[in-house]
């Protein structure tokens, strides 16, 4: 019988990580689909730029509340904190610019 260490994850945690990890993400896709389909700016801008936030919020609460980890397994600490949030909004800002130059009415 298996008597290795059982993982109490919170169901906050869990909950933050499904939002940085995959709705986040997917959100952000959808609304940069959307964005697309614009002739302007929109409040679908608003939209983008308050889900990135919470997409940012969630993983540092993680990290900070949760003892998030990385991929490899190892506590998440403030410098992958840093990375991340750099990372994402380097593509959230490219993937928003795309968006704007491929949009209806240009």
């Amino acid at each position: 019988m298996w008597t290795g260490p059982v993982s109490r994850v919170s169901a906050v945690a869990r909950l933050l990580r499904v939002v940085w990890v995959i709705l986040g993400p997917l959100v952000l896709l959808a609304l940069l689909a959307v964005i697309t389909q614009q002739s302007g700016y929109s409040v679908v801008d608003v939209w983008f730029a308050v889900v990135l936030a919470i997409v940012a919020l969630a993983r540092l609460l993680d990290i900070w509340k949760f003892e998030g980890t990385t991929t490899a397994g190892e506590r998440a600490t403030r410098l992958h904190f840093a990375i991340y949030t750099v990372k994402l909004l380097v593509s959230a800002a490219g993937g928003w610019l795309v968006a704007h130059a491929l949009r209806s009415g240009q």
